[in-house]
């Protein structure tokens, strides 16, 4: 358990599908994807951005070449082509259990599968219906073909799951005739599949040293086919009453220590505060391990070296299997 109401009924409705959800992607399973769900560096390796969904498919592939499936059984919801995410066609499902997350009651969820290729798309999805009385979509129906259109030059496969609403917060706030459901819909996608084998348990390692002026730098890693990590919680103890004098949270699918309000904001963590670092982009098969790096600023702790206080620090996946690391703050 999480200790988090919204959190322990969002993972139970997930686990609710999981006999019955096929990876988005025919022929291809966790090793074959590429950014998750994270803080993430964009192809031009320069800028970043908070990347709500995972990639999958390798750099070389072939537009078309790839069968797009839906994830769960649906119905047809609708194929857009935006600016961003290009080619996308998009899913509804139901849960099989309403419950209730952020004060909402939420029945279904949306599926997005975005940068597909339109010529051999299209002749798939054009005469479906959408919406309310769309077409009934079964798990592991053809629904398109991975392609790059959009804002990316590779070939791969964007898959988004949005639970409630398709809206996210920022859309919502500026589009006030819209439903206001409060929350930004964007959750993990892996939420949607049972971890399977590699069992291997993740690692916490620190990065240099502890001292004041210099950041304290931990990194976090785990076997790629399970790219789960989500939220990091550091505390600072007072070794004489146990308590925490200072504390701060991460957490990508709550939103925790991040402004859904505002794109830009959201992207950008907050820097002063413990962060991620973000990875790179795209699919590196040589690479057996994701590794991201928490970096706890030197300003955050400095005044806390002392042999009195103690630096705790907890990061936990998504279905909450955690890993921690005790630290001293003494000069």
């Amino acid at each position: 358990m999480s200790n988090n109401p919204n959190y322990d009924a969002l993972k139970a409705a997930m686990k609710s599908l999981h006999d019955q959800t096929v990876f988005p992607v025919a022929g291809k399973d966790f090793r074959h994807i590429g950014s998750t769900f994270m803080c993430r560096t964009e192809i031009d390796s320069v800028s970043s951005d908070f990347h709500r969904g995972i990639d999958i498919g390798e750099m070389d592939g072939q537009a078309g070449d790839d069968d797009i499936i839906a994830a769960y059984d649906g119905v047809f919801w609708g194929y857009r082509e935006y600016s961003g995410a290009g080619c996308t066609v998009r899913l509804r499902h139901q849960f099989p259990t309403p419950f209730t997350y952020h004060g909402k009651t939420v029945k279904y969820f949306y599926t997005w599968y975005c940068h597909l290729d339109k010529d051999s798309t299209l002749p798939i999805v054009s005469g479906w219906k959408k919406g309310k009385d769309g077409e009934a979509i079964s798990a592991g129906q053809l629904i398109g073909k991975m392609g790059k259109s959009g804002e990316t030059n590779v070939v791969h496969l964007h898959f988004e799951i949005r639970i409630g609403t398709n809206n996210s917060l920022e859309y919502q706030l500026a589009n006030p005739q819209v439903t206001q459901w409060g929350f930004d819909p964007h959750i993990h996608p892996m939420l949607l599949y049972q971890p399977h084998a590699p069992a291997a348990s993740p690692s916490l390692t620190q990065v240099g040293s502890c001292v004041p002026g210099n950041p304290v730098v931990l990194e976090y890693a785990i076997h790629r086919e399970q790219p789960l990590l989500n939220r990091v919680e550091i505390k600072i103890i007072d070794r004489s009453t146990e308590m925490a004098v200072k504390s701060h949270v991460v957490d990508l699918t709550l939103r925790e220590g991040m402004d859904p309000r505002e794109t830009k904001k959201l992207d950008n963590l907050d820097r002063d505060k413990t962060h991620f670092e973000s990875i790179p982009f795209g699919y590196h098969p040589t690479v057996s391990e994701y590794k991201t790096k928490i970096i706890i600023p030197a300003e955050y702790i400095d005044s806390y070296f002392d042999s009195n206080y103690q630096l705790k620090i907890e990061v936990s996946d998504i279905w909450d299997y955690k890993v921690g690391e005790s630290l001293s703050l003494s000069v």
